[in-house]
């Protein structure tokens, strides 16, 4: 994406309203699970038999299916439908060469708080 400025990009793109440059350098990062993805990492996931994508860009998720960003995975769950409740970061995968994984294997498993 090559905007001359991110806000005006992102005020033009639908994206939250949110200061782009302290959410990320290009790409997306969760600090709670020390997860840090570089611009235009994409992830993927298979709901009701149709694919969706979307590409890491400013903090955002930009969902491939109506071109809008999102801040979580859960929002951008919400995009395609998905109402119940579920863990995002191992519904969402990538691919790693030939393997495809999930988002879930990226966190700092130190930092995972389960649930009993």
């Amino acid at each position: 994406m090559n905007c001359f400025n991110k806000f005006v990009c992102a005020r033009t793109r639908g994206w939250p309203a949110r200061r782009l440059d302290e959410r990320s350098d290009g790409g997306f990062k969760d600090p709670r699970y020390g997860v840090k993805l570089p611009p235009g990492f994409t992830i993927f996931r298979h709901y009701k038999g149709k694919r969706y994508s979307a590409q890491a860009v400013q903090g955002f998720w930009i969902s491939s299916e109506d071109g809008k960003g999102y801040g979580t995975l859960n929002e951008l769950n919400k995009s395609i439908g998905i109402t119940g409740a579920e863990n995002a970061w191992n519904a969402w995968s990538f691919q790693d060469g030939v393997r495809r994984r999930t988002l879930s294997e990226l966190r700092d498993p130190g930092k995972i708080v389960r649930r009993a």
